[in-house]
């Protein structure tokens, strides 16, 4: 057990158990995991749909690496080597060194990492017309380790035919149409000019 955490004062324990629950701006332990269970939850939606017996991959409690194994064994049109599952093994590298680590290090290498891996890997390159966007895209406020996570998921659901608002209620879907800003508003990728 952690020293700091069993401190004979209570009120140092407090603290310190206050500030890891106090969300941080630059703490991208929220963003990661839930980034890592949208995917998780198109490989195992993948994997059920391939399955003559859903029941008994739900039976099978398979990790995240399992997951990506199995979805290459079962996808026919990608290769092994395919970018996306590099980067879905980075993603799971980096949850697991914020979901087993208090104070972990090396986070912002690995981000930077899989954020170049992802961005190199759907072409984004000085002369490339999808990098014009990117680096705009960034300019107005969007993070480019988050243009990368959506760059995985958005690929992953349209490779593996997955429609994510298939799982959402009538109420939610509802919900989603009324919050929808017209690309027109956007102010983002829909007024780059060419």
């Amino acid at each position: 057990m952690n020293a700091q955490l069993l401190s004979s004062n209570p009120s140092d324990q407090l603290k310190r158990l206050t500030a890891y629950f106090k969300p941080s701006e630059s703490d991208p332990t929220y963003l990661v995991l839930k980034a890592h269970l949208l995917v998780e939850e198109v490989l195992y939606e993948f994997i059920q749909s391939q399955s003559h017996q859903p029941k008994y991959i739900e039976d099978a409690r398979l990790s995240f690496a399992q997951c990506i194994s199995l979805a290459k064994a079962f996808h026919r049109f990608s290769c092994p080597d395919w970018w996306a599952w590099s980067a879905l093994s980075k993603l799971n590298k980096l949850r697991n060194l914020l979901a087993h680590n208090l104070e972990p290090t090396n986070t912002k290498e690995k981000i930077v990492d899989f954020t170049i891996y992802v961005a190199e890997s759907i072409g984004v390159t000085k002369e490339s017309e999808i990098a014009t966007e990117f680096e705009l895209l960034t300019e107005k406020g969007m993070h480019p380790f988050l243009l990368s996570l959506v760059a995985l998921h958005v690929t992953l659901c349209t490779t593996l035919d997955y429609d994510p608002e298939e799982k959402l209620s009538e109420q939610e879907r509802s919900n989603l149409s009324i919050e929808r800003t017209p690309p027109d508003k956007l102010g983002g990728a829909s007024d780059l000019k060419r």
